[in-house]
């Protein structure tokens, strides 16, 4: 398996929010964050970084290379096109044979990866989603929804939900299948042919809903994992910092740091009891997350 991480974003919320790090290496509990998804792929994989110019002979090159040493990195300018581009610039090195996995940089996640390959082997494409409660519902952001027909995706829309309960709503985590190289070029193709992006970002989900639309035939699995962490915000990593100063150092838990945030953007959504439903929610990620590296 063949999986390209893009990395060519500028992280500015971090910087913004007075962070020194780059947002792939910003520190949560004694690992950088891009680690936590690296050591989500199996080491017989291989792994492509398709990083940011501006990332160059930085920190972020030196964690990669340390990390994950027989991955390959290839840089690309940043652009307001999101990840197609980033994507593009790594298909000249791919194997056109093996099959391809696009993935962002800036979450984890729990699954079986050989359950993976086994289950993908009758689909042209797959969407790696989650189902159920996760902290990041709170606000302010969004994510890529999926609607679906048993396993089968039938629609993809970046931003905008499917149902009135988040909770039940399928979500992309950022891991994206294509059968083989040419499958994946199809599929950059179709989008920018039929210019389906959100905003100025041609995002990887909107690519597979470009090859949906061109080839009804073509089959998309939606692969559910059993749980997921997002790393892509500052509210995000303080979430991740604060449980597991809690849960795993077992501090006492003061003042719930971004209570502040979760009443400005929703007021009525934070609650004791969503308080203790998140608590169960970390208790889950560091029982299993912290546990995954091969």
């Amino acid at each position: 398996m063949q999986v390209i991480i893009t990395m060519a974003g500028k992280g500015s919320r971090f910087s913004e929010s007075g962070y020194t790090e780059p947002k792939p290496v910003v520190n949560m509990a004694g690992k950088p964050a891009i680690e936590y998804l690296v050591d989500a792929f199996p080491k017989e994989w291989n792994l492509i970084f398709a990083v940011g110019a501006h990332y160059k002979g930085s920190i972020v090159e030196k964690v990669l290379r340390n990390i994950r040493p027989e991955a390959q990195i290839i840089f690309s300018e940043h652009t307001e096109r999101g990840p197609i581009d980033t994507v593009k610039a790594a298909l000249p090195i791919l194997n056109s044979n093996d099959p391809v996995m696009v993935s962002y940089c800036d979450y984890s996640l729990v699954w079986d990866p050989n359950d993976f390959l086994r289950v993908i082997a009758d689909y042209d494409a797959a969407v790696v989603s989650y189902l159920g409660f996760h902290p990041t519902y709170f606000g302010p952001n969004s994510y890529c929804h999926l609607q679906v027909d048993g396993n089968r995706v039938t629609k993809l829309q970046e931003k905008v939900l499917f149902t009135d309960d988040i909770e039940k709503e399928v979500t992309s985590v950022g891991l994206y299948y294509f059968k083989n190289l040419a499958t994946l070029v199809s599929a950059l193709n179709e989008q920018e042919v039929q210019d389906l992006k959100y905003k100025t970002e041609f995002y990887t989900s909107l690519a597979i809903q470009a090859l949906m639309n061109s080839q009804p035939e073509v089959k998309v699995l939606n692969y559910i994992v059993e749980h997921m962490v997002q790393t892509g915000t500052p509210s995000d990593t303080e979430r991740f910092e604060f449980w597991h100063s809690v849960l795993i150092q077992n501090q006492e838990p003061g003042e719930f740091k971004f209570q502040h945030i979760i009443k400005e953007k929703q007021p009525t959504s934070f609650t004791p009891a969503l308080f203790e439903l998140e608590k169960v929610y970390w208790q889950k990620t560091f029982s299993e997350l912290l546990d995954q590296k091969k």
